[in-house]
C-alpha cells in the first residue's frame, strides 16, 4: 500500500471514533495541500494532506508558511552538499 495512502488511513477517522474507509471515488482536494497542489516528493511539504477538520487541530498545527520554510532549509541544505560534494571530487 501506499505510503501516503497509509497515512491518510491511520490520520482520518469519524466524528465516533471508527476508521474512516474511503471508497472509490473519493479524493481530497487541492484545498488541503499547501500551495494548493499535491507532490509526489516525499520530503516537499505538500506530499500529504496539511488542512483537516479542526477535531484534528489536536495532532497537528496547521502552519503553511512554516512548512514552506522547512522544505525551502531542506531543499537548501541538500543543494549546498552536493555542491560541496561535487567540489570535492573535482565533478
Amino acid at each position: 500500500m501506499d505510503d501516503r495512502f497509509t497515512f491518510l488511513f491511520n490520520l482520518i477517522c469519524s466524528v465516533d471514533g471508527s476508521s474512516w474507509v474511503p471508497k472509490q471515488y473519493d479524493y481530497i482536494s487541492s484545498d488541503h495541500f499547501i500551495g494548493d497542489k499535491k507532490s509526489d516528493v516525499e520530503s516537499s511539504p505538500s506530499y500529504a494532506p496539511t488542512i483537516f477538520p479542526s477535531i484534528f487541530s489536536k495532532f497537528r498545527k496547521n502552519n503553511a508558511s512554516s512548512d514552506t520554510k522547512r522544505f525551502e532549509r531542506v531543499m537548501n541544505h541538500r543543494f549546498k552538499k552536493n555542491i560541496t560534494i561535487s567540489n570535492k571530487f573535482g565533478v
